[in-house]
């Protein structure tokens, strides 16, 4: 699971990385792992994760090099759009879900995504 959002410490951006933090267990129960992208630097990311206890890896993108691959960098330099892609063992992307402004549509989509692939909880 691959999610790109626009800003750490901004309040859609927290509610987010918070929202697949409190569903970590049941990602991770499912084999799936949890990658956060934006623009922000490693130490913006470091102070991110350690306030919010963020199980996860966050991935810093100052270049929007990955967002420009993925095809989410937003106008004006104003970071990535939202969108959260759930990518399979070989690579292939099973799901992508675009929501600026319901977070929880990324969680509920990613779950939804895990079953429909016919991973277990283990």
């Amino acid at each position: 699971v691959v999610y790109f959002y626009p800003k750490d410490f901004t309040p859609g951006c927290t509610q987010e990385a918070c929202m697949f933090r409190d569903a970590y267990g049941d990602l991770d129960g499912h084999g799936a792992t949890v990658i956060g992208v934006s623009s922000d630097d490693d130490a913006s990311h470091r102070r991110f994760a350690e306030r919010y206890h963020l199980p996860f890896s966050l991935v810093a993108d100052p270049d929007r090099s990955l967002s420009k691959r993925f095809g989410v960098t937003r106008p004006l330099g104003l970071g990535a759009w939202r969108v959260t892609y759930v990518i399979d063992a070989g690579g292939v992307v099973r799901g992508a879900f675009h929501h600026e402004l319901t977070m929880s549509k990324h969680v509920t989509e990613v779950k939804d995504a895990l079953a429909s692939l016919g991973t277990k909880p283990s």
